[in-house]
């Protein structure tokens, strides 16, 4: 039983990552011609610019507010060793 509880947060904290990295590579689009007109944008402008498509995202998003409570220990304890 203490092992299902300690492991809790370090699933919460894999899920919460993994999500955050699913996000990062599927949630992200190139703007379209219309919307570069719409923005005023140039071309090089326009190159740089992404577009975050909530509708993909809003589950993922869910999941993410869900699970960073319980994984606030193991996050918090991965940026200290990272910094």
């Amino acid at each position: 039983m203490i092992y299902t509880i300690l492991a809790l947060p370090f699933g919460a904290a894999a899920l919460y990552m993994y999500t955050a990295r699913t996000i990062a590579r599927d949630c992200f689009r190139e703007l379209t011609e219309e919307e570069i007109e719409n923005f005023n944008l140039t071309k090089e402008e326009a190159k740089d610019a992404k577009v975050f498509d909530n509708k993909s995202a809003g589950w993922r998003l869910a999941v993410m507010a869900v699970t960073y409570y319980p994984a606030y220990p193991v996050l918090m304890l991965q940026k200290w060793f990272t910094s």
